[in-house]
């Protein structure tokens, strides 16, 4: 969403009756109520959305009118700057003067090229993580990122690995796909994990109700904030649509970037935990991992261990085939030509991985339109 190209909002959320909550995820919450009687209260939601003035606004209004034009056939006119300030006074922004780079996803079509750029921008951060990589994410499914993280797991010395989803689907379908799907990444992870350094949860409110994640977000050290509108699932690494920010807190102008990206990760696992900033920034110290054990273990228990689970035929036969989740237009209807899609682009992913020097800087491939 992008006003006069002067703030511009991008994230997860989408613009429905059942998607507003707060982050405390009260339940019930009669303000979180599908009709205007006040009942029945829909799940919990948690989404996470950046508001960006400046450059970045601006550019993500150039993208706008590239897909209105590419959809309609009419070209937009550029906006002349505008010279009043329209940021709302009463949001403190967390950073100031950092570099936003844009990752767009769109599918071959006619003239228009394959743009994978969200992909590749994740597996370079996926590489290129020393401390920690912390996801939050609606679908868990892809396997060139299940292998991307593998990998890392496999490293005496690599990064940690925090996940955060949903614990079920709310629809049916989704329960027969996705979930089925991301039972099997989460079992390649599971058998990488041999130092120790993986953790995934499903979050639940004060009263043990299933949140429902649909969060977008990636956090790379303490350094790249990454989030938008793709889940990390094959869909959204070419078939669909997508755009994906990510802020480089290294080059913030204050000097305070990089401390911001760790309060702002601290902030989000205080808000699963139930507890107090604070608290997690002093557990947290060592490392997330062995904070986030230390806090569950004291009885922040709002953090429920998400593990893969045995699968039957017909389940394995669904998470083989990518059901519901196609790579790309030529797959989508036939899925029988996506596991040998999927066992060409996993083989170039893990030459591409291999070839990574593992003392290079984490600076994910991302693209400034402007």
């Amino acid at each position: 969403m992008i006003i006069d190209d002067a703030v511009a909002f991008c994230g997860s959320c989408d613009i429905g009756p059942d998607r507003w909550d707060t982050p405390e995820h009260l339940n019930p919450d009669p303000r979180r109520a599908k009709t205007s009687r006040g009942t029945p209260c829909y799940d919990c939601r948690h989404e996470v959305m950046a508001m960006v003035d400046g450059p970045p606004a601006r550019t993500l209004g150039d993208l706008f009118r590239e897909r209105w034009e590419r959809a309609t056939g009419d070209r937009l006119s550029v906006l002349s700057p505008s010279a009043v300030d329209i940021w709302p006074e009463h949001v403190a922004p967390d950073f100031r003067d950092v570099d936003v780079g844009i990752s767009r996803t769109q599918a071959l079509w006619k003239a228009f090229p394959e743009r994978r750029e969200g992909e590749t921008a994740m597996l370079a951060a996926i590489a290129g993580a020393q401390r920690t990589l912390y996801f939050e994410n609606q679908y868990f499914t892809s396997p060139i990122v299940a292998e991307a993280l593998a990998q890392r797991l496999e490293e005496a010395d690599g990064p940690e690995v925090i996940l955060i989803s949903t614990g079920h689907s709310p629809s049916w379908f989704d329960q027969m796909t996705m979930d089925k799907t991301r039972s099997a990444f989460l079992k390649r992870l599971e058998a990488a994990d041999r130092f120790g350094r993986l953790r995934a949860f499903s979050p639940v409110t004060a009263d043990g109700q299933i949140i429902i994640v649909h969060a977008k977000l990636a956090i790379i050290d303490d350094r790249f904030i990454r989030l938008g509108s793709s889940n990390l699932n094959n869909r959204s690494e070419g078939f669909d649509s997508e755009c994906d920010l990510t802020l480089d807190a290294r080059a913030a102008g204050n000097g305070g970037g990089v401390s911001c990206v760790r309060v702002f990760r601290n902030r989000l696992l205080a808000h699963w935990l139930g507890c107090k900033d604070q608290d997690v920034e002093r557990a947290t110290a060592d490392g997330v991992v062995a904070g986030l054990d230390a806090l569950i273990a004291s009885g922040r228990n709002r953090l429920r261990p998400l593990r893969s689970q045995s699968l039957g035929f017909a389940a394995a036969f669904i998470a083989q085939y990518h059901l519901g989740d196609p790579i790309s237009a030529a797959d989508s209807l036939r899925p029988w030509r996506r596991r040998a899609q999927m066992r060409a682009k996993l083989s170039a992913a893990v030459q591409r991985l291999k070839r990574v020097d593992a003392d290079a800087p984490a600076v994910p491939d991302v693209v400034a339109l402007d």
